[in-house]
């Protein structure tokens, strides 16, 4: 009597990308060989029975392939993902194959159920999506650096072949610019605010998502600190700051009240390798009310910290001081210790369309900053009186003529109106417990590289 050795199984861990569990598959050996099915990264298709796991373990059901309908191999000695544990810092540099890693694909997730939840809250509470250009002329800001847009030809392309970028960054000839695609000197965008108001003046409270550019180098945990960034610009017809406020603490309440609800097992998941307990972050912003404090008093209670509990300040701090990132986050997290709206910013601090306070110093801006995190949303009361605006304008250094579009809205038919700029990288930051905004975003770009 023969007899028959039993049938050898490879058994998988398989995983579709909806969910942070796997699914434990069993693939005889005379359907493929366990060389080519068992390396992690392999792309498998499979058709088959479920059934009782057929061994104890964290796996309840399992399935028993009988057909392999595809079949994507890797060389394990080749392919980066072999290895269990990679640093975040390593993955940066293959963000082509990051989203693959277990950690990625749930931060994913959330990014996901993130943005249902703000499509959601702005249906229900009458917004309108509407798109916004990427390429302008708008300058708020002197001092900002722009991202310009020029035409490059293939005799362009040639000399940047050969290395000749000095002369394709040569200055004069971004300088003349008359032969080029646009009649004048154009640039990517850095905010949406501005061409967002012009919606709103018609259709009431709108929104919009797309990308910012910023040149400028970061300092400490600014919002912005990648050169592109996808941002939620917000406009809210007939209302005041307080007003953008409300909103702004609403939507933040929604969304992570809604990533609790939608993605608690991808939460948890996250929470393991920092040993962080971001569940009760996120519920610190459901369940707290957000202390509003102007900018004024918190200068002062930083300085109250710097004496008291030795926080890093050597000198006290002065209203006309820009503050460290580091020391705000201390403050938020420590003293506070709940999300914080700082309201009422000098005005050099802020663009030339932010509302002038009755002081004549200071705007109706306000910043909301989370504990361990920082900005992750920015705001203001628009300047709605064309007398002041124009004063502004001139005031810090803007041509007129360059705004006349803007100010034609002040013309006819002005009115109140306020809004914000939600960076949902920095919110990913707080939901998944991540520091850097390189590693939540897909494929980051960064300075010099």
């Amino acid at each position: 009597m023969q007899n028959l050795s039993p049938p050898l199984y490879s058994m998988l861990e398989v995983n579709d990308g909806s969910s942070v569990k796997n699914l434990q598959v069993l693939v005889d050996s005379k359907l493929e060989s366990p060389e080519k099915v068992m390396p992690t990264g392999t792309c498998i298709v499979v058709e088959g029975i479920l059934q009782k796991a057929s061994t104890e373990g964290k796996h309840h059901i399992e399935l028993l392939a009988n057909k392999i309908l595809h079949l994507g191999t890797v060389d394990k000695n080749e392919y980066l993902l072999t290895r269990r544990t990679l640093p975040l810092t390593l993955l940066r540099n293959y963000p082509h194959l990051r989203p693959r890693t277990a950690q990625m694909a749930s931060l994913m997730r959330i990014h996901n159920s993130a943005f249902t939840a703000l499509r959601t809250f702005y249906q229900a509470n009458g917004f309108q999506n509407v798109q916004v250009p990427i390429i302008n002329n708008i300058n708020t800001r002197p001092s900002d650096k722009k991202f310009h847009v020029m035409v490059a030809t293939n005799e362009d392309q040639k000399k940047k072949d050969e290395n000749a970028d000095e002369e394709m960054r040569n200055k004069e000839k971004y300088e003349n610019i008359s032969s080029d695609y646009f009649s004048e000197l154009m640039h990517l965008t850095s905010s949406g605010r501005l061409h967002l108001q012009s919606q709103a003046s018609a259709l009431g409270n709108v929104y919009t998502y797309s990308p910012v550019f910023h040149p400028d180098q970061p300092k400490g945990n600014s919002m912005i600190s990648l050169a592109e960034m996808w941002m939620v610009d917000t406009e809210i017809a007939f209302s005041q700051s307080e007003d953008a406020m409300d909103y702004a603490e609403d939507l933040l309440k929604f969304m992570c009240k809604w990533v609790l609800e939608k993605c608690i097992e991808d939460v948890r998941f996250l929470s393991k390798p920092t040993a962080t307990t971001l569940i009760e972050e996120l519920q610190l912003v459901t369940s707290s009310s957000f202390k509003r404090i102007s900018y004024r008093k918190l200068v002062e209670d930083m300085n109250a910290v710097s004496i008291n509990e030795n926080a890093g300040l050597t000198v006290p701090l002065l209203e006309n001081l820009l503050l460290e990132d580091s020391f705000l986050m201390y403050v938020v997290t420590n003293i506070y210790k709940r999300p914080v709206i700082v309201y009422d910013h000098l005005k050099e601090r802020k663009p030339f369309h932010v509302r002038l306070n009755d002081d004549g110093k200071t705007v109706a801006s306000f910043d909301v900053i989370l504990p361990h995190v920082g900005y992750v949303l920015s705001g203001s009361q628009s300047e709605e009186r064309l007398d002041t605006l124009i004063s502004r304008i001139e005031e810090v250094g803007l041509s007129k003529e360059e705004f006349e579009w803007y100010l034609d809205l002040r013309r006819h038919g002005t009115t109140m109106h306020s809004g914000f700029s939600l960076s949902l990288d920095s919110l990913l930051l707080y939901a998944g417990g991540f520091k850097e905004l390189g590693d939540v975003t897909p494929f980051p770009m960064y300075h010099s590289r």
